[in-house]
C-alpha cells in the first residue's frame, strides 16, 4: 500500500477513536488493546499503534509504567459526539488488510494462484476492487502478474531469499543508525511492552499475533529513522522476509529467541548504543536465515558457508554461514 493510503487509513483510527472518547464508549483509566482494536477494525496492528501515539501525543491516552495504553482524560462531550462505525474510505485498503492478515495466519503458500473472482465473492468486495488491492499486493512483492494468467503469490528461490535477507538488512542497518538518535522513549516503551506481552505468553500466543508483533517491531524501527523514503523501500522486504518466513516456519523455540533479540535491540536504543543495535539485528536476522535454511534447504546453507570464508565477517557470536554485511561494510556501502 502507498505511503499517502497508508497515512489517510491511520487518520481515521485515530478520527474514530477519538470520537469514541467524546461519545463516552470508553471510561477514564480503560485499557486499549492495540490487538483487540486491530482485529474490530480489521487493520493492522501499526496503523493501530500510530493512532494511539496520536492521542498520547493530544494527551487524551497515557501509558502505564507497564507500557500499556489508557484513558486519561476524555474530550468535551459535544452534541455531535455520539458512536459511529470505523469505516474505510474505499474498499480497496480493506481488501488489502484482509489478504495481509491472512498472509500473517498463513493462509496462502509460496506459487499459491489467486482466484480474484472467488476472492471478491468471500469478501463481499466488487471484482475490481480486489483487482486493485492484488495490485498494492504486487507492488509489496508479495504476488506477481502473469500475462493472461492473473496473479500468484511468489515464490522465491533461495538464493533470492537470501537476496532479500542482505538488502534488507542493508536498509534496516541505516534505519538503526538513525533511528539511533532520534528514537523517543515512549515508542521504545511501546515496543517493550509488546516484546514482554509475547515472551510471557509464547507457549499460549496465537501464531499469527506473534507475526503481528514481528512485524510491528521491525516496521516501528524503520519508522523511527525519520525517513518516509528509506521506510518505502524497507517495508516491502521486511513484509517479503515475513512471508517466505510463515511459508517455512522453523518453531517456537526461534520465535522464543527472537523476541529476547528484540529486547535486547531496544536496550541498546535506549542506551543509544549503535554498534550493539546493528550487532544484536544482524545476529537477529542471520539466525533467522540460517535457522530456516538448515531446516528447509541445508544445501544452500552449505553453499553459504563454503562460500562466506572469502566475506569479510566479524560480529562475534553470529553462526557459521552468514553472508550479511557488518557494520563498517553498511558504512561502506551507504558512503557509495
Amino acid at each position: 500500500m502507498s505511503e499517502p493510503a497508508r497515512e489517510l487509513l491511520e487518520k481515521r483510527v485515530y478520527e474514530h477513536l477519538l470520537g469514541q472518547l467524546s461519545a463516552r464508549q470508553y471510561a477514564v483509566g480503560e485499557h486499549l488493546k492495540a490487538a483487540k482494536l486491530a482485529e474490530d477494525l480489521d487493520v493492522s496492528r501499526s496503523t493501530v499503534r500510530k493512532a494511539l501515539t496520536r492521542l498520547i501525543d493530544d494527551g487524551w491516552v497515557e501509558l502505564a509504567p507497564s507500557g500499556r495504553p489508557f484513558i486519561a482524560r476524555l474530550p468535551r462531550r459535544s452534541r455531535k459526539s455520539t458512536p459511529h462505525t470505523f469505516d474505510y474510505t474505499n474498499q480497496t485498503e480493506a481488501t488489502y488488510w484482509s489478504v495481509f492478515h491472512q498472509i500473517l495466519r498463513g493462509g496462502f503458500r509460496p506459487g499459491a494462484n489467486v482466484n480474484p473472482q472467488l476472492m471478491a465473492d468471500k469478501l463481499g468486495v466488487s471484482l475490481g476492487t480486489v483487482r486493485q488491492a492484488l495490485d498494492w499486493l504486487t507492488r509489496d512483492g508479495l504476488l506477481v502478474r502473469l500475462p493472461r494468467r492473473g496473479w500468484q503469490f511468489v515464490s522465491p528461490s533461495w538464493d533470492e531469499v537470501v537476496d532479500t535477507v542482505q538488502l534488507r538488512v542493508m536498509l534496516e542497518s541505516e534505519s538503526i543508525h538513525r533511528a539511533c538518535a532520534r528514537v523517543q522513549p515512549e515508542v521504545l516503551d511501546q515496543l517493550e511492552a509488546e516484546t514482554n506481552r509475547i515472551l510471557e505468553s509464547v507457549n499460549d500466543v496465537a501464531e499469527w499475533d506473534r507475526r503481528q508483533a514481528d512485524y510491528f517491531f521491525h516496521r516501528t524501527l524503520a519508522e523511527q529513522s525519520g525517513s518516509s523514503i528509506l521506510t518505502e523501500m524497507l517495508d516491502p522486504l521486511i513484509r517479503r522476509s515475513m512471508f517466505v518466513g510463515v511459508s517455512y516456519p522453523i518453531g517456537k523455540p526461534h520465535a522464543t529467541r527472537a523476541f529476547l533479540e528484540h529486547r535486547h535491540i531496544l536496550n541498546s536504543l535506549r542506551k543509544k548504543d549503535e554498534t550493539a543495535a546493528l550487532q544484536c539485528l544482524h545476529t537477529h536476522i542471520t539466525r533467522w536465515l540460517n535457522a530456516m535454511l538448515s531446516q528447509h534447504d541445508p544445501e544452500t546453507l552449505a553453499k553459504i558457508a563454503a562460500s562466506s570464508a572469502a566475506l569479510p565477517v566479524n560480529l562475534g557470536d553470529r553462526p557459521e554461514g552468514t553472508i550479511l554485511p557488518t557494520v563498517p561494510e553498511r558504512e561502506s556501502i551507504l558512503s557509495h
